[in-house]
């Protein structure tokens, strides 16, 4: 592309300020050629330009400010979404700067403080559209720019300025439109599964007693622990759980109690060493305080349970035919 007289010059910004959809593309058929990026190729400038993004609150938004012989031209700045991430605004900002150099058929350094985003670039396995894209508007714009790291907040003027702007646009931005990262929407179905997850717990008509220990599905309480499952649903090697299923004629315990979890957890005799107090405060904060006694405790008890339930179930199983 020939560079044109700096007399003849009418700059002007992109005609497009949405990014391309952010999915995942095979790099397998990409050209070997096109994934081997040199962001760095010394360059005759015509124009000087620093980019940045910021984030305030869940406000974001970047800059591209451009320099004419060190004189500051207006400033292009674009508001993102509050769901886009802090790394698709740098890269939306270097794309920008880069369709900006490319459309206007201009030699620009860039100087951007995204490390991140410049690496990503430079890598051979990025996979997103979107960030395949930006490369290819790279190759494409190849002899027209040279890309740079420069540190934030080192006292650049050029970047500290782009930072300014950049922190502005966050509110007054021209809107941008970039699809949502795979990250946000992970998160978002995460959180409607809970949700979702917590209404049929709600309105279940099982579960009564475990209820009482979990009033609420929360990742932070799920129970992977096998001794302390049976305990919280009553469900395992009890009298009380195997007549339900006519493993055993009765239901109760060999001493005559009530053969459920809680009888060998607080009155069997054959477990007083390893017995608990009855819970005085919400019975949700008693499965928390048992579960840091599982390693030692349960796995004693489950021993225990198992030697004599094995016992049991030949005492008081039906004869078979």
């Amino acid at each position: 592309m020939a560079k044109r007289n700096a007399s003849e010059r009418e700059i002007h910004g992109p005609s497009f300020h949405t990014a391309p959809t952010y999915e995942y593309r095979d790099i397998k058929i990409i050209d070997s050629r096109s994934k081997i990026l040199d962001v760095s190729s010394p360059v005759e400038k015509d124009f000087v330009v620093y980019t940045d993004g910021s984030r305030v609150g869940n406000n974001v938004g970047f800059s591209v400010c451009v320099f004419d012989n060190g004189f500051l031209r207006p400033v292009f700045c674009f508001k993102l979404n509050y769901y886009n991430s802090f790394f698709q605004v740098e890269l939306s900002a270097i794309n920008f700067a880069v369709s900006w150099a490319l459309e206007n058929g201009v030699m620009v350094i860039f100087f951007s403080d995204s490390l991140s985003s410049i690496d990503v670039l430079a890598s051979i396995s990025i996979k997103s559209s979107f960030g395949l894209n930006t490369r290819e508007n790279i190759l494409m714009a190849n002899g027209l720019f040279n890309l740079n790291w420069v540190r934030a907040h080192a006292g650049n003027p050029g970047n500290e300025l782009a930072d300014h702007f950049a922190t502005i646009a966050t509110d007054c931005g021209e809107i941008s439109r970039v699809p949502a990262p795979y990250s946000f929407l992970k998160k978002r179905f995460f959180e409607n599964m809970i949700y979702n997850w917590n209404v049929y717990w709600n309105n279940s008509v099982t579960g009564v007693r475990v209820r009482e220990f979990l009033r609420k599905v929360d990742t932070k309480t799920l129970i992977t622990n096998r001794s302390l499952f049976s305990f919280a649903t009553n469900h395992g090697p009890f009298p009380a759980y195997l007549f339900i299923f006519k493993l055993l004629n009765s239901p109760n315990c060999p001493c005559g109690e009530s053969g459920d979890t809680d009888h060998f957890v607080f009155q069997w005799n054959f477990s007083i060493e390893f017995h608990l107090s009855l819970p005085a405060a919400a019975p949700s904060l008693f499965v928390s305080k048992l579960s840091a006694k599982i390693p030692f405790y349960w796995g004693n008890c489950l021993k225990s349970w198992i030697l004599v339930f094995e016992f049991a179930i030949v005492l008081n199983s039906k004869p078979r035919v």
